[in-house]
Protein backbone atom coordinates (compact mmCIF):
# COMPACT_ATOMS: atom_id res chain seq x y z
CA UNK A 1 0.00 0.00 0.00
CA UNK A 2 1.21 3.33 -1.00
CA UNK A 3 0.40 6.77 0.44
CA UNK A 4 -2.22 8.29 -2.14
CA UNK A 5 -1.37 12.16 -0.40
CA UNK A 6 1.13 13.53 2.32
CA UNK A 7 0.72 12.02 5.29
CA UNK A 8 1.46 11.71 9.06
CA UNK A 9 0.91 8.73 11.03
CA UNK A 10 -0.97 8.99 14.11
CA UNK A 11 -1.68 5.30 14.93
CA UNK A 12 -2.70 1.78 14.92
CA UNK A 13 -5.64 -0.37 15.01
CA UNK A 14 -3.69 -3.59 15.14
CA UNK A 15 -6.66 -5.78 16.09
CA UNK A 16 -7.63 -5.10 11.96
CA UNK A 17 -4.27 -4.39 10.88
CA UNK A 18 -5.14 -0.51 10.24
CA UNK A 19 -2.81 1.70 9.49
CA UNK A 20 -4.14 5.29 11.22
CA UNK A 21 -3.05 8.90 9.61
CA UNK A 22 -4.17 12.46 8.63
CA UNK A 23 -3.21 14.81 5.58
CA UNK A 24 -0.46 16.64 6.30
CA UNK A 25 -0.61 20.12 5.26
CA UNK A 26 -3.63 20.32 2.74
CA UNK A 27 -7.01 21.59 4.31
CA UNK A 28 -8.92 20.87 5.43
CA UNK A 29 -6.50 18.18 7.42
CA UNK A 30 -8.94 14.50 6.68
CA UNK A 31 -8.38 11.22 8.68
CA UNK A 32 -6.90 8.22 6.47
CA UNK A 33 -7.38 4.22 7.81
CA UNK A 34 -5.72 1.88 5.66
CA UNK A 35 -6.84 -1.37 6.76
CA UNK A 36 -6.19 -5.25 6.71
CA UNK A 37 -2.53 -4.79 6.30
CA UNK A 38 0.13 -7.72 7.09
CA UNK A 39 2.66 -5.64 7.46
CA UNK A 40 3.76 -2.03 8.46
CA UNK A 41 6.42 0.23 6.99
CA UNK A 42 5.93 3.03 9.00
CA UNK A 43 5.90 4.44 12.54
CA UNK A 44 3.71 7.06 14.62
CA UNK A 45 4.73 10.44 13.99
CA UNK A 46 6.13 9.59 10.81
CA UNK A 47 5.24 12.06 7.79
CA UNK A 48 4.67 10.05 3.99
CA UNK A 49 5.41 11.80 0.55
CA UNK A 50 2.70 10.96 -2.25
CA UNK A 51 3.82 7.55 -3.27
CA UNK A 52 5.72 6.44 0.17
CA UNK A 53 4.90 2.95 1.13
CA UNK A 54 2.92 2.59 4.52
CA UNK A 55 2.51 -1.93 4.54
CA UNK A 56 1.55 -4.39 2.29
CA UNK A 57 -1.44 -5.85 2.39
CA UNK A 58 -2.78 -9.60 4.07
CA UNK A 59 -4.60 -10.56 7.06
CA UNK A 60 -2.99 -9.55 10.02
CA UNK A 61 -6.79 -9.47 11.50
CA UNK A 62 -7.59 -12.83 11.37
CA UNK A 63 -9.92 -12.40 8.56
CA UNK A 64 -10.26 -16.61 7.90
CA UNK A 65 -11.68 -17.28 4.46
CA UNK A 66 -11.48 -13.52 3.56
CA UNK A 67 -9.36 -12.87 0.64
CA UNK A 68 -6.46 -10.22 0.97
CA UNK A 69 -7.93 -6.60 0.18
CA UNK A 70 -7.77 -3.46 1.33
CA UNK A 71 -10.00 -1.58 3.59
CA UNK A 72 -9.96 2.16 3.12
CA UNK A 73 -11.95 4.58 4.98
CA UNK A 74 -11.63 8.51 5.03
CA UNK A 75 -12.34 10.52 8.44
CA UNK A 76 -14.16 14.26 9.16
CA UNK A 77 -11.17 16.28 9.72
CA UNK A 78 -12.53 16.54 13.90
CA UNK A 79 -12.11 12.71 14.29
CA UNK A 80 -9.30 12.06 17.06
CA UNK A 81 -5.95 10.80 15.83
CA UNK A 82 -6.88 6.98 16.31
CA UNK A 83 -10.39 6.13 14.84
CA UNK A 84 -11.55 2.81 14.52
CA UNK A 85 -14.03 1.91 12.27
CA UNK A 86 -17.89 3.02 12.51
CA UNK A 87 -17.24 5.13 15.44
CA UNK A 88 -19.23 7.68 12.95
CA UNK A 89 -16.17 9.84 12.08
CA UNK A 90 -16.24 8.38 8.08
CA UNK A 91 -17.41 10.05 5.10
CA UNK A 92 -18.36 9.38 1.76
CA UNK A 93 -14.55 8.94 0.04
CA UNK A 94 -16.23 9.49 -3.41
CA UNK A 95 -16.36 13.10 -3.71
CA UNK A 96 -12.88 13.91 -2.29
CA UNK A 97 -11.24 10.83 -4.71
CA UNK A 98 -12.63 12.56 -7.59
CA UNK A 99 -11.47 15.72 -6.34
CA UNK A 100 -7.86 14.20 -5.80
CA UNK A 101 -8.06 12.45 -9.16
CA UNK A 102 -7.90 9.28 -7.67
CA UNK A 103 -11.43 7.99 -8.89
CA UNK A 104 -11.66 5.46 -11.80
CA UNK A 105 -12.80 6.80 -15.05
Amino acid sequence: MIAPTALRITGFNNTDGCVIAKENGDDPDFGFAFCHLNTYSVKKGDTLKRGDVIGTEGNKAGLGAVSTHLHFEIYKPDAPDVVYPYEGFNIDPEPILKQKGAWPK
